[in-house]
């Protein structure tokens, strides 16, 4: 099997830096996509991707992401959620907005909240998350995905290496890599009124290889490795709540054909 690698200019130098010794391979986080006794080489896991868009005015907002917690304790890893703020709250000690959030909100016409897109489909109101989350948990991919995350505590840094491997050749896809933070406490309206000591959990942070990431091919039984590196000295994030999401879709229809998350330290 081939074995394809990509590295920027930039990162080939920070890498140059972060040695071994400073991020020693038992802190990494790794995660695999895979069957671990495959009867058809075919057959991958198909994990599902939950773009939640929300606000900090919505006082709905709260019970649904409940629900999606309740999918996500029954799922465990084959289900992502990412959690996308779009409507600033003037009101609010910490402001979740962003502007590639506000970005996403635009194109996938989240004119009300909450709302998701399962997998980069149509928005859906929070009737239908479980019967299309279930739909696509029984779609089938050819891709298979691996990550490696670490962080450089002296540079702050984040690290995340992504190893892709196809069984069939696909074009005209993307890869986008995003950072989401949880535990963090800011303000909320709620049906009782704002609560300022309300917890989110899966907060899209930012992109780190832009805001629609970048095109690869993958070509029959060839491995695609990807490295990139995050600065986050001057950014107001705490390392042990971030996540890293990692996911592969089509570029013309926004299909989500694989994702994959972790944490970037250790539990």
């Amino acid at each position: 099997m081939k074995k394809i690698t990509f590295f920027l200019g930039i990162i080939v130098s920070i890498l140059g830096i972060v040695s071994c010794d400073i991020i020693p391979e038992s802190n990494w986080t790794k995660q695999i996509i895979d069957d671990s006794t495959p009867t058809d080489s075919t057959i991958v896991t198909k994990n599902v991707l939950v773009a939640y868009f929300t606000d900090q005015t919505c006082v709905n907002c709260p019970a649904s992401s409940v629900f999606l917690d309740s999918l996500k304790t029954l799922r465990g890893d084959t289900l992502v959620i990412v959690t996308i703020h779009s409507h600033p709250n003037p009101t609010a000690a910490m402001n979740l907005v962003t502007d590639k959030g506000r970005e996403y909100n635009a194109h996938f016409e989240a004119n009300f909240h909450p709302s998701a897109s399962i997998d980069g489909d149509n928005i859906l109101t929070s009737d239908f998350w479980e019967g299309a989350i279930n739909r696509r948990t029984k779609e089938e991919t050819e891709i298979e995905m691996q990550m490696i995350c670490g962080f450089d505590e002296r540079i702050e840094y984040i690290f995340v290496n992504t190893t892709i491997t196809s069984t069939q050749n696909i074009s005209d896809i993307n890869l986008l890599l995003w950072i989401t933070e949880s535990d963090i406490v800011a303000a909320q309206a709620t049906p009782t009124g704002i609560n300022r000591e309300y917890v989110h959990k899966h907060v899209f942070r930012d992109a780190i290889n832009g805001t629609w990431g970048e095109e690869i091919t993958l070509l029959e039984e060839e491995v695609l490795e990807i490295t990139k590196t995050f600065d986050i000295s001057e950014k107001e994030w705490k390392p042990e709540n971030i996540s890293i999401v990692a996911f592969i879709y089509d570029v013309n229809t926004f299909e989500v054909y694989q994702v994959l998350e972790m944490k970037l330290f250790k539990e």
